[in-house]
């Protein structure tokens, strides 16, 4: 307010005094300056203060040349008319320069403030890209290193796993033998899952474009199933639906990890006394095989959540795990040109759906 009243009062100054000198050029020297005074005080007053005090100074600038240049009011003649429309195309001229003026004052300091918010932007973009590598390199450091330390145990097992199938063997006992054989067949599947795992860490991705083959797929789920029996004999696991008769193009190990990671989230997160269900549908193009349990299911509000590296629902309580193995699962789905997808199963639990190419990935199959 007191800015405003400020402006205002310079603004009738600075008219008054042009009227004063223009009235004094004239009456001493002539019309010859008359029309410097009047356009340089409204052409400042224009930059200055902006379109509002430009318009209001000429206004005052037009009642003060009728004042004292004009003819008296009742003659309604103007002394000389071509000093009025001077003043007035001067006028407008003011007016137009102050108004670009102000909308060139304007334009630059949107500019400026436009320009300082996207330098804080792009530093705060690069900040946030420089935690992004460094915690994604950090992830893929400690996937290298755990796959590499996972080798150690498994080899041990491994060791023990053959001595106790050789026991085995000389006593007779073919049971037992074939569980050895079950385990050893375990151990090379989950080397060989580590090795790809370390080779994506280091190739900056979690898995890189995987050796394709062609799998029977009804095989391997049926040989994912059996294991998970002979790790939970207590539980029951049906398989069901139309599996496709030809190979798909797939990679035997990670598609292995994958229905074994669902299988034992199944198991993990719903009463021993629940069924569990593989079932199958066939399409022209893709092969889609459903999980699906009675367990505690997921909260509908977390299930976009589900996927993302060491994510556990809320309700998993105290269920050991990591938060890893649906984002692997992802990975490898992903890496196949799949979908996967969880939904709530009816009436409760959980129901994982995965969708795999039959044809597409043709060109990608190496042998």
């Amino acid at each position: 307010m007191r800015s405003s009243i400020d402006a205002l009062l310079i603004v009738i100054g600075a008219v008054s005094l042009a009227t004063l000198l223009t009235a004094g050029a004239d009456y001493f020297i002539g019309d010859t300056t008359i029309y410097t005074f009047y356009m340089a005080a409204i052409i400042a007053i224009g930059f200055r203060y902006g379109t509002p005090y430009l318009l209001l100074a000429s206004v005052l600038s037009a009642l003060a040349y009728a004042y004292y240049f004009a003819d008296p009011p009742e003659s309604f003649a103007i002394e000389r008319p071509e000093v009025t429309y001077a003043l007035l195309m001067l006028t407008a001229v003011a007016i137009a320069t102050g108004r670009a003026a102000r909308y060139l004052r304007t334009t630059q300091r949107s500019l400026r403030r436009t320009r300082d918010e996207l330098i804080d932007q792009t530093r705060e973009l690069t900040a946030a890209l420089t935690r992004e590598r460094n915690a994604r390199d950090a992830l893929r450091n400690l996937v290298a290193t755990m796959c590499h330390e996972f080798r150690t145990p498994l080899t041990t097992v491994d060791l023990i796993a053959q001595n106790e199938r050789r026991g085995a063997r000389e006593r007779g006992d073919t049971r037992t033998v074939a569980s050895l054989e079950t385990i050893r067949a375990e151990i090379r599947r989950v080397n060989e899952l580590l090795t790809s795992l370390q080779e994506g860490a280091l190739h900056r991705g979690a898995i890189v474009k995987p050796r394709m083959s062609r799998v029977e797929i009804a095989t391997l789920v049926a040989d994912v199933c059996d294991v998970q029996k002979i790790a939970a004999p207590e539980r029951t696991i049906i398989v069901s639906g139309e599996w496709p008769e030809r190979l798909i193009p797939g990679n035997p190990q990670l598609l292995r990890q994958l229905f074994s990671n669902l299988l034992t989230n199944a198991i993990k997160y719903s009463p021993p006394d629940e069924l569990i269900v593989v079932e199958a549908r066939r399409a022209e193009s893709f092969i889609e095989v459903a999980i699906m349990d009675g367990g505690i299911g997921i909260p509908s509000d977390e299930l976009p959540r589900v996927f993302e590296a060491f994510y556990r629902a809320s309700n998993t309580g105290a269920v050991e795990g990591t938060g890893l193995g649906l984002a692997l699962c992802r990975e490898i789905v992903e890496a196949h040109l799949g979908r996967i997808a969880i939904i709530p199963n009816v009436p409760r639990g959980t129901r994982v759906t995965v969708r795999l190419p039959m044809d597409s990935l043709t060109d990608t199959v190496r042998g």
